[in-house]
């Protein structure tokens, strides 16, 4: 699981060159697609199934899992990756 802030403003170049492969960068203009990008690969760094130094070698490969994804506020991105199928319940009181 990883959530991340958007960050406000135009697109980090810095850091999609740093993450993104050639091909996802030529798709991605805004910083929400980014982040969107980026917790999939942080995800699957914090499950062993990627690392740093590779992540802009490949994308986020998801074959054979689940993704599980949304907005925690107006500019929080969360992904979560599972083996098996999931779905997110909402805490009573929060706002979806």
């Amino acid at each position: 699981m990883d959530a991340e802030r958007v960050r406000p403003g135009p697109l980090d170049t810095v850091l999609a060159d740093r993450v993104l492969t050639p091909y996802e960068r030529a798709m991605v203009t805004g910083n929400d697609e980014l982040i969107r990008h980026w917790t999939r690969k942080e995800a699957l760094i914090k499950r062993g199934e990627l690392t740093l130094d590779k992540v802009s070698e490949g994308g986020a490969d998801l074959t054979g899992r689940h993704l599980l994804e949304w907005s925690a506020g107006p500019d929080i991105r969360v992904a979560v990756v599972t083996d098996s199928p999931a779905r997110r319940v909402p805490i009573p009181g929060e706002d979806s």
